[in-house]
């Protein structure tokens, strides 16, 4: 298998954190890009949940909208670590997705591979690949 069109890189910050049993955290996301070519917002949660030897395991839903009202509903799964203080950290993943839009309707039948490096501030930047 081989990484196959990079399809979207997006900026973004974490909005939210919240602590939950176990030493689970909840994580929002906040984000602006380019998917596909197309100017999106777009809004992720994750449940981040630390694994032994100290990796991060994250799972969450996101949803991207264009100004032309196109959509795309996605769960996100990744491996990542702690890379220094705050949030900084560093994570990988995959991504599968749902869109009725014919503009994003290619992603519908594609798993996409993502990465995301967060720094202490909570700002990112995220890049996806379509996975062939």
């Amino acid at each position: 298998m081989a990484i196959g069109e990079y399809i979207q890189e997006s900026k973004g910050k974490v909005t939210a954190l919240r602590v939950l049993e176990n030493g689970k955290l909840e994580a929002s996301y906040q984000a602006s890009g380019k998917l596909l070519g197309v100017e999106v917002s777009e809004f992720y949660t994750a449940i981040i949940t630390p694994q032994p030897g100290g990796s991060l395991y994250m799972e969450g839903n996101g949803i991207i909208t264009s100004s032309a009202g196109d959509s795309e509903v996605l769960k996100f799964q990744g491996i990542g670590r702690s890379t220094g203080a705050g949030f900084k950290a560093s994570y990988r993943g995959s991504t599968f997705g749902q869109s009725a839009s014919s503009r994003f309707a290619k992603l519908v039948k594609a798993m996409t591979v993502w990465e995301v490096d967060i720094d202490e501030a909570g700002n990112f930047l995220l890049k996806i690949w379509e996975w062939k």
